[in-house]
């Protein structure tokens, strides 16, 4: 069994998540985990997996309980209620949706914000892990299964005011806009890294794709109709001893959208959508397939959702925004596979 992420020990080299271990004190710790209910919290671990935010294993000395403590990126307390009513929506409706701890003084909310930062706590969970290379078939199948499961119940809708969160769509002028910054804060580097000519060849390919793209996102007529978990993945998925899903975890990306385009992202994050080899297009297969005897979609529907995820794609500027302006190397790691699928998409979008 592995646990909840892995964790990273206080000798970590890493002098960005020493830095992150110093700012969560003994005190903050005992006084965060009073208002979920511990009795005496105590700080285990950060934890290594997370490109975004701050995680910590924590542990309640007196029960022996251990917790996940996420420190978010976030600062809007009412968005991150919306996404934990998402995660008990789901939940409560027996789909293994890991959903946070509420508060003490008030079970209605689940967010503690401490000087204006924000956590959320949740169970501490375990199960297998898998990467998207050695998922097995019957682990495959089950993720795709849940999926269907999950968007099935959303058709009939969610709880009232999650309709707030609604996902995005693209615009070329914006898109420019900021390709425009990020290339101009680049080029003005005097001291440029290798990291930095990555990025300026990511961003040529992304102009070149949007300025060839015709399809609008009105046009696309995707809607958003289902509330969907947005981001399902081998590293958001623990599984029990038979490769069945058993939890499911990292809920912020919950919003309403085109069911479609999740299913779609699953094929390009636990399929391997643009490697186009025989072993990823045998598991696209797999995925589709089992997903359909849940909920059958159109031809016509996966074809439109293919295309829109892809146009959707390549007008992204969150990794260049999350790296130059806010210092967050963690998403340094996606500008290579950026790179391929955007450079695969340069070579074959008329085929």
């Amino acid at each position: 069994m592995s646990v909840y992420f892995c964790v990273m020990r206080e000798n970590s080299s890493i002098d960005q998540h020493r830095d992150n271990e110093k700012k969560l004190s003994s005190e903050l710790v005992q006084r965060i985990g009073s208002e979920y209910g511990l009795e005496k919290a105590e700080f285990v671990a950060i934890i290594e997996d997370g490109k975004f935010n701050t995680n910590f294993h924590i542990r309640d000395a007196v029960t022996g309980r251990e917790f996940f403590l996420r420190q978010h990126r976030y600062d809007d307390s009412h968005a991150l209620e919306l996404i934990h009513a998402g995660e008990r929506f789901f939940a409560n409706h027996d789909l293994p949706v890991v959903a946070s701890i509420p508060l003490v003084k008030n079970a209605e909310l689940s967010v503690y914000e401490d000087r204006g930062t924000m956590f959320s706590m949740y169970p501490w969970v375990e199960g297998r892990r898998y990467t998207r290379k050695d998922l097995p078939d019957g682990a495959l199948r089950s993720i795709a299964r849940m999926q269907a499961r999950m968007h099935l119940l959303s058709r009939e809708g969610a709880p009232e005011g999650l309709s707030e969160r609604r996902g995005i769509g693209w615009s070329k002028e914006k898109f420019m806009a900021a390709a425009e910054v990020y290339e101009r804060l680049i080029q003005a580097k005097e001291s440029k890294e290798e990291f930095d000519y990555l990025a300026l060849e990511v961003l040529q390919l992304q102009k070149q794709l949007v300025e060839e793209n015709s399809l609008q996102f009105e046009d696309a007529h995707l809607g958003h109709d289902h509330f969907i978990h947005g981001d399902i993945h081998p590293g958001n998925i623990f599984f029990d001893e038979k490769d069945e899903v058993k939890h499911i975890v990292d809920s912020e990306h919950m919003q309403y959208s085109a069911r479609i385009l999740e299913v779609v992202k699953a094929l390009d994050y636990i399929c391997g959508m643009f490697d186009m080899s025989d072993e990823g297009l045998g598991k696209m297969k797999i995925f589709l397939v089992e997903y359909q005897k849940t909920y059958p979609f159109t031809r016509e529907e996966f074809e439109l959702g293919v295309r829109a995820y892809i146009v959707r794609l390549f007008h992204y500027t969150w990794p260049f925004r999350e790296h130059y302006e806010k210092g967050n190397s963690r998403v340094d790691t996606f500008f290579v596979g950026l790179k391929k699928k955007f450079q695969f998409l340069a070579d074959h979008m008329d085929s």
